[in-house]
């Protein structure tokens, strides 16, 4: 039996360049000036104003799916390869490391919650024990 654990952030659409911010990239074709509404590396929930991140996985690789989800409406991708041709309008981001940019960008989307956190770990037999505690109350801005 399997079981999951689905965490929901709220955000606000946010511009490519500063989803960027401290990201190395190889190059980047397009404007960074774009608005970007969510974030996907499932191409099957890709969808306008989206940012997609083609990941190279197990069973698939998200690079075979970055015409589709410019059909959908993907204003930018995020690549290890860039397509043959580039369509008009779509930036593209080229890095080194699809997973590792994924990561860093999905952080600066949802406003770095790793930061606003607190891990506590814990030998106590019989098996060890993780617990995470909420950082202490921040300033509203």
């Amino acid at each position: 039996m399997r079981s999951y654990f689905y965490c929901t952030f709220s955000h606000t659409a946010l511009l490519l360049q500063d989803l960027l911010h401290g990201l190395s990239t190889v190059s980047v074709h397009g404007s960074t000036e774009t608005t970007i509404a969510n974030i996907s590396f499932d191409s099957r929930e890709a969808g306008p104003g989206s940012l997609f991140v083609a990941v190279k996985g197990t069973q698939a690789d998200g690079h075979q799916f970055i015409r589709k989800t410019v059909e959908q409406g993907a204003v930018a991708v995020v690549c290890e390869t860039l397509p043959d041709a580039l369509p008009a309008g779509v930036t593209f981001i080229r890095v080194a490391n699809t997973a590792k940019a994924l990561g860093n960008i999905a952080s600066q989307f949802y406003g770095n919650p790793s930061a606003k956190l607190k891990l506590v770990a814990s030998r106590l037999p019989p098996q060890p024990t993780m617990v995470i505690i909420r950082a202490s109350p921040s300033r509203r801005e």
